[in-house]
């Protein structure tokens, strides 16, 4: 069984690549990651047939991603609750995990503050524009 549930993760993390290369760049470079994944590091096999940990954590890992890639496309927030999940069961197998974490929240922090940055701008502004022509209504009216 120890050497069954890496074997799965495994072979799973070259679908979830593919999967995600697919979608978000095209066709060729899908079928070339999936390969390399497969074929070039060595070591990502052979941690298959063993009980590792680190076979886990790239599946959370590029699972994570891809739900990032997908909330960021669509903004739905069942993306982000899934890409948040995997980042902690990636967290869980390791500890490096963590950056994933610290990727998201950075994203989410720098977007929320940005974004309300911009808001606060515009509204400004629009307070401003809002006021400028209730007193030059107020003008042509006297």
């Amino acid at each position: 069984i120890l050497r069954v549930i890496p074997a799965i993760f495994a072979a799973a993390t070259i679908i979830a690549t593919f999967v995600m290369a697919h979608k978000f760049i095209n066709r060729t470079t899908a079928w070339l990651s999936a390969i390399f994944l497969t074929l070039v590091p060595l070591n990502f096999l052979s941690m298959s047939v063993i009980s590792h940990p680190a076979t886990l954590q790239v599946f959370f890992i590029v699972v994570g991603l891809g739900f990032c890639c997908r909330f960021v496309e669509n903004w739905h927030r069942y993306n982000l609750l899934i890409a948040v999940m995997a980042a902690g069961f990636a967290f869980a197998c390791k500890y490096s995990g963590f950056f994933l974490l610290l990727l998201i929240f950075f994203y989410l922090y720098f977007f929320v503050v940005f974004f309300l940055f911009y808001i606060i701008i515009v509204l400004k502004f629009y307070t401003f524009f809002f006021v400028i022509c209730c007193f030059l209504k107020e003008m042509l009216l006297v």
